[in-house]
């Protein structure tokens, strides 16, 4: 198929979070944890849109949701996960998908 892009499930990004927190974990004791933020963050801004009209949409989306997104990828750089572990998955996942 031509002129597709292809996009990743944040619902499914965010579970891979879920599924690497240990019990208790915090932001500040777990970074799964603040992958799971992160992921939660982008959910509630882009809800936020869904009653807008898409030009303004996606104006939100620009100015409002890509600088979460990108300090998300930046942050997801200086991870790293021990091989074979949950955290790993859940990087990989997000780093796959962009």
């Amino acid at each position: 198929v031509k002129n597709v892009t292809h996009c990743g499930c944040w619902a499914h990004a965010r579970r891979k979070w879920r599924e690497a927190m240990p019990d208790g974990a915090t932001v500040k004791t777990s970074k799964a944890a603040v992958g799971y933020r992160y992921c939660t963050k982008l959910f509630a801004l882009d809800g936020k849109t869904s009653y807008l009209l898409p030009k303004t949409r996606n104006e939100h989306r620009q100015n409002v949701v890509r600088p979460l997104l990108e300090e998300y990828f930046c942050w997801l750089k200086t991870i790293h996960p021990e091989k074979g572990s949950k955290l790993e998955d859940a990087v990989r996942y997000s780093l796959n998908q962009a």
